[in-house]
């Protein structure tokens, strides 16, 4: 098992979003403390540990620490925001 943690930024979308896809990216989220590393998961060229994974039109960035055993929600946006 992984420790998920978030980001104070990611915290403040999810309450923005609606019921619906608050649902689908909080079960995404919690998932990855059991597989960090889903199906259809992507590994971000411009990092060393970011991976992102897609949940409709949503994004989530996310950082692996396989050491301590630790994944960081960095980013959650929409898929025409997410890597600017």
């Amino acid at each position: 098992m992984y420790e998920v943690r978030l980001e104070k930024s990611v915290a403040k979308v999810l309450k923005s979003v609606t019921k619906q896809d608050y649902n689908r990216l909080i079960v995404y989220i919690m998932g990855l403390s059991t597989e960090p590393r889903p199906q259809g998961c992507r590994k971000l060229s411009c990092a060393v540990n970011d991976w992102r994974v897609r949940v409709g039109n949503w994004r989530i960035v996310y950082e692996i620490d396989d050491r301590r055993r630790m994944v960081s929600i960095l980013r959650v946006a929409l898929r025409k925001e997410a890597y600017r």
